[in-house]
């Protein structure tokens, strides 16, 4: 052979060899939609521009790829079952499809639940029926979702709520973990199977579900502290169970009585300042008001701790004020005094005390 006919011979094997790369399209995926239409079965639908035959083969992700062998006719099945030798193309490794065409929908059932699975595609010659891509197959990963919890978490209740923070607790239901998810002002958006949500009890810092709603707890306690919250603001709180874990994870999409259920953080409370007109038996407490407060309770005592509170001062209503003439006091007593806001739908904690010392 003379070395013009070698070079002609080496060019034609390049055009040929690219044209069947490009005829096949082996290094493009298939445009593949996956829906979950059970708990152990989906609808695969596909498309691709491969104008030759394919093999769909089923695995699931613990398994290796196994080629199917050229020529050979499977028996195509959409029950996935790894025993069936007249399906597998080796160990985990079956085929659901066989056939020629650019697109396609498939019924997949027995799918173990709580897996993730491979749908290979592989694709041969129709004249000489060799599989062209046996060591790269196009594959598209999706999962099966894990079971369903059976019941939703309840009795959601609450304890030390303040302006900018409460500690939330509740009886867990029946799944292997739950989320807490707080939204301002609107019931929370609920939570989309398959999605990993990342928690912080700073809200607003943690994953959202959507439109505002954050995940503050994600686990399997039954309490959380939550901070960062706004003053005298409504939140509702709604918490889901779950089994699974990343792209398996499946919620509870059930709402029970209490669950949700919202919670209004407290008035912001005012803040203490020094008194003024000190004399013998009397003096002139003075705040600063707080925000949303219509009026505010003041109590006087002997003690820091308020352990000793003067009889008429406990919680002794003053209206809407800044300042209060306290009085009938005993000369050179030393007494303390703080102040909480009150609306006409919720109030404030206690200010932090002031102490104040009569002339004698």
């Amino acid at each position: 052979m003379s070395l013009k006919t070698l070079k002609y011979v080496k060019l034609l094997f390049f055009f040929a060899s690219m044209f069947i790369v490009c005829h096949t399209g082996l290094f493009s995926k298939p445009t593949v939609n996956i829906a979950r239409t059970g708990d152990t079965q989906v609808a695969l639908n596909w498309k691709d521009t491969f104008d030759g035959g394919k093999l769909i083969v089923i695995r699931m992700t613990t398994n290796k790829p196994v080629s199917p062998a050229d020529a050979k006719k499977y028996q195509q099945t959409p029950i996935f079952n790894t025993n069936d030798k007249e399906s597998v193309t080796g160990a985990g490794n079956v085929v659901v499809y066989q056939g020629t065409g650019n697109s396609g929908n498939l019924f997949l059932i027995n799918l173990p639940a709580d897996k993730e699975y491979f749908a290979d595609f592989y694709y041969f010659n129709k004249t000489s029926k060799k599989i062209e891509n046996k060591s790269t197959p196009a594959s598209v990963k999706f999962a099966i979702l894990a079971e369903t919890p059976t019941m939703q978490a309840a009795s959601i209740y609450y304890e030390n709520v303040s302006a900018n923070s409460m500690t939330i607790k509740w009886g867990n239901g029946t799944g292997k973990g739950r989320i807490v998810v707080l939204r301002e002002l609107k019931e929370s958006v609920k939570p989309k199977n398959g999605t990993y949500y990342k928690p912080e009890t700073i809200f607003g810092k943690g994953s959202s579900t959507g439109d505002g709603s954050y995940v503050v707890y994600n686990g399997q306690g039954n309490q959380v502290q939550v901070k960062n919250l706004k003053p005298n603001t409504q939140y509702f709180v709604r918490i889901v169970e779950y089994n699974g874990e990343g792209s398996r994870i499946n919620y509870l999409d059930k709402d029970i009585g209490g669950n949700p259920s919202k919670k209004t953080t407290l008035l912001t409370a005012p803040k203490i300042d020094k008194p003024e007109s000190i004399e013998s038996k009397d003096f002139i407490a003075r705040w600063k008001k707080s925000p949303a407060a219509e009026t505010y309770l003041l109590d006087v005592a002997y003690d820091r701790e308020f352990k000793s509170i003067l009889g008429r001062f406990k919680d002794l209503d003053v209206g809407d004020l800044d300042n209060y003439w306290v009085t009938e006091l005993e000369p050179g007593k030393k007494y303390f005094y703080r102040v909480a806001g009150k609306s006409s739908g919720n109030f404030s904690e206690k200010s932090e005390p002031m102490e104040v010392i009569l002339k004698k």
